[in-house]
């Protein structure tokens, strides 16, 4: 669940990264700065109206343009990183609401560090159910999970096939009841839900398809 924290990426973060997008307004602004400063002496300090020969007035309103307008984006992407912060501790504290995450605490109660427990299959199933009430998907949820479960095993079942993976969720759900020893097999034709649920049935097993150390393997995938 760590990429909860993730910043969202559009093509602008991706084409110039928001450190380098700052740094770049703000040079840009410091230069249009000190040239409307040396447009306005030029055209207060010129005699007549020999200014407007050289173009000072011209070059002056391009300068004042560009400040205005790079102290905004400016402006803009410092209040977009404050506002992505807030959202990232906000997860933050859903995640350790939730029990996602290991807490350590000080002696008078106050948060000190927070680290996200190991995935394993429960963590991802229990990941799935909360996307899938909010996204409306016809993902199985934990009571119909549980009667699937008790009906494989109560058969004895070693082998699972399944019409429809969609995010993997049912298929979790079935190599839990058939063990180690058992099978599963899911069949999904949408390539879309294919690479999801590999993403979640790759995380539900473990790095590279092993258990993490003290956890379960869920089944064959």
């Amino acid at each position: 669940m760590e990429d909860e924290l993730m910043d969202p990426k559009g093509f602008a973060d991706y084409l110039l990264p928001r450190p380098i997008r700052k740094t770049l307004w703000g040079f840009s602004a410091v230069a249009c700065f000190f040239g409307s400063s040396i447009g306005a002496s030029k055209v207060l300090g010129a005699p007549d109206a020999s200014f407007l020969v050289n173009n000072e007035v011209q070059n002056l309103l391009v300068n004042l343009g560009g400040l205005l307008a790079f102290s905004l984006l400016f402006f803009l992407d410092v209040k977009g990183e404050e506002k992505r912060v807030q959202q990232r501790q906000e997860t933050r504290d859903a995640q350790i609401q939730r029990g996602d995450r290991f807490v350590e605490r000080s002696d008078t109660g106050e948060l000190v560090s927070s680290k996200l427990k190991p995935v394993d299959d429960e963590w991802i199933l229990k990941r799935l159910d909360r996307w899938g009430k909010k996204e409306d998907m016809p993902f199985l949820g934990p009571k119909k999970a549980a009667i699937m479960r008790e009906l494989i095993s109560d058969s004895g079942a070693k082998t699972y096939l399944e019409v429809g993976t969609l995010a993997g969720y049912s298929a979790i759900a079935a190599a839990q009841a058939v063990g180690p020893e058992g099978k599963v097999v899911s069949v999904e034709k949408d390539l879309l839900w294919v690479l999801t649920s590999r993403r979640f049935l790759w995380q539900a097993n473990g790095e590279d398809g092993k258990p993490a150390d003290g956890l379960k393997r869920v089944g064959e995938r």
